[in-house]
C-alpha cells in the first residue's frame, strides 16, 4: 500500500516536471500563428492569404446590364437555410423585402448553392464584429450590391463542379426590344 503511494507521488512528479519543461522550451520560440486583425511588433506584417472560396459576407446581386437585382423572391434560399435565418417577401417577381440574422447564420453557403438565379451570392469581405445584435440584422439595403461593384467571389457558377453536378450557371435571357407603334 505504501510503495503504491510513493508511485503514484513520483509519477505526479513526473507528469508535472515533464509539463513545466514543455512550457519552459517552447517558451521562447518565435510564434508561429497569424493573428487576426492585427500582427504584433515581433511578426512580419504581411497578411494571410484569403482563400478563394472564402464565404464571408452576403450579397444580393444586381444584373450588370441593367443594374436591377436578380432576387425574383421565389425562397428557395430560405427553404435552403438550415439556421432559418433567412426571410423574404415579394411582389410581382420582383423582391419587397430580404433579411438575414447573422446571428443565427451558419455561413455553410447553401442558400447560395440553392438559388437558381445567382441572386443571392458572398464576397471575400469578412462579416465585422459588432457590440449589438441589431448590426447583425441585415435587410434589402444592406444586402443589395452596389451600383459599379465587381460581382461577388463565391456564387454556384464558381463553387465547383463536384458541388452542383449538371447544374449550369445562370445566364440571363436577352430582353426584346420594345417596338414603338407610331
Amino acid at each position: 500500500m505504501m510503495v503504491n503511494a510513493i508511485r503514484q507521488f513520483c509519477s505526479g512528479l513526473w507528469a508535472i516536471g515533464v509539463g513545466l519543461w514543455t512550457t519552459l522550451r517552447n517558451n521562447f520560440r518565435k510564434p508561429v500563428t497569424y493573428q487576426y486583425a492585427y500582427a504584433p511588433r515581433w511578426s512580419t506584417p504581411e497578411a494571410r492569404p484569403i482563400p478563394p472560396r472564402y464565404r464571408g459576407r452576403f450579397v444580393l446581386v444586381r444584373e450588370p446590364e441593367t443594374g436591377e437585382l436578380r432576387c425574383t423572391g421565389c425562397k428557395i434560399c430560405a427553404q435552403a437555410c438550415p439556421g432559418q435565418c433567412i426571410t423574404v417577401s415579394a411582389e410581382n417577381r420582383k423582391v419587397a423585402s430580404y433579411t438575414i440574422e447573422l446571428e443565427k447564420c451558419l455561413f455553410c453557403g447553401l442558400c447560395v448553392e440553392a438559388c437558381p438565379f445567382e441572386a443571392l451570392g458572398m464576397t471575400q469581405q469578412p462579416v465585422r464584429c459588432t457590440a449589438g445584435r441589431d448590426t447583425l440584422h441585415l435587410d434589402l439595403a444592406a444586402l443589395a450590391q452596389p451600383e459599379e461593384a465587381a460581382m461577388p467571389g463565391v456564387l454556384p457558377s464558381t463553387m465547383g463542379g463536384d458541388l452542383r453536378p449538371g447544374k449550369q450557371p445562370f445566364v440571363p435571357k436577352p430582353r426584346k426590344p420594345v417596338e414603338s407603334e407610331a
